[in-house]
């Protein structure tokens, strides 16, 4: 007897790679903004407004996300007439402690079409990204005692461990949140948003 078909329906990609950055210098320069800032500091960290990209100190992470959005554009099948554009990016800095920054519980970021996050500090405990599975219901219907470990077919949910280098990049559309920062040191990452432009 022959074996079935199998395609995957709505498949969602999930892209990662680690960079090379002198993250100690990238920290301080997250810390002197910080300090700059007129942003209020809240009891489970700090964030940035929208920063200057141009600035020299994000060069490199800029560069690699060019990198890795060709290779998303190939995979999305985006035509040459439609520009995938970095529009902003922003720091978190999440204090050690169960608090939590407003936006680190379950949310999407509407209009964009992709978002990266560059882990600048980050020890063991700081906190995964998790990201949870569109169909809400998974997790009821298929319970994690019904099958032997977690693959890409029956995962309601993803966690990304920080690690300082490490570069994701997500659809946007995707329900994401962070846990706490359990660790005994800051946890620093840069988040950006991508957005789809298409030329007049």
């Amino acid at each position: 007897m022959s074996k079935m078909n199998v395609d995957l329906c709505f498949a969602t990609p999930l892209c990662y790679k680690t960079i090379s950055i002198d993250n100690n210098a990238l920290e301080e320069y997250c810390y002197k903004l910080q300090k700059e800032s007129n942003t209020k500091t809240l009891p489970g960290g700090w964030q940035s407004g929208n920063l200057d990209l141009s600035m020299p100190e994000f060069g490199s992470i800029i560069v690699n996300i060019e990198s890795m959005l060709k290779e998303i554009r190939e995979l999305y099948n985006i035509k040459k007439g439609v520009l995938t554009q970095i529009d902003n990016g922003w720091i978190n800095i999440n204090y050690p402690g169960l608090s939590q920054l407003a936006d680190n519980y379950y949310h999407i970021h509407p209009s964009y079409f992709f978002s990266f996050v560059y882990y600048v500090k980050a020890k063991k405990d700081a906190g995964n990204l998790k990201m949870t599975s569109t169909y809400n219901n998974l997790e009821y219907l298929l319970p994690d005692i019904a099958y032997n470990e977690l693959n890409t077919i029956n995962s309601s949910r993803i966690l990304i461990d920080p690690v300082p280098g490490k570069l994701i990049a997500f659809p946007s559309w995707i329900s994401h949140y962070v846990e706490p920062n359990l660790s005994n040191s800051d946890r620093i990452s840069i988040a950006f948003d991508i957005k789809l432009m298409t030329l007049k």
